[in-house]
């Protein structure tokens, strides 16, 4: 899969425990099963929330 975002960085930067970032991740791909896409934004989104982080902690890959 072709990733837009950088999620393994962000993952690393969130201090969220694997545990959580598992729960997280089968929440998602519950919710959105076959849509890689959505399943990588909203995985992201999470992260967010969960850390209150703002869009400028989040880059784009190249």
């Amino acid at each position: 899969m072709n990733r837009i975002f950088d999620i393994e960085s962000l993952l690393a930067n969130s201090g969220l425990s694997k545990g959580k970032v598992r729960a997280l991740t089968r929440e998602v791909v519950k919710e959105f099963p076959g849509d890689e896409l959505m399943q990588e934004l909203h995985v992201v989104r999470a992260i967010m929330h969960e850390k209150g982080l703002r869009h400028e902690h989040v880059t784009a890959q190249a």
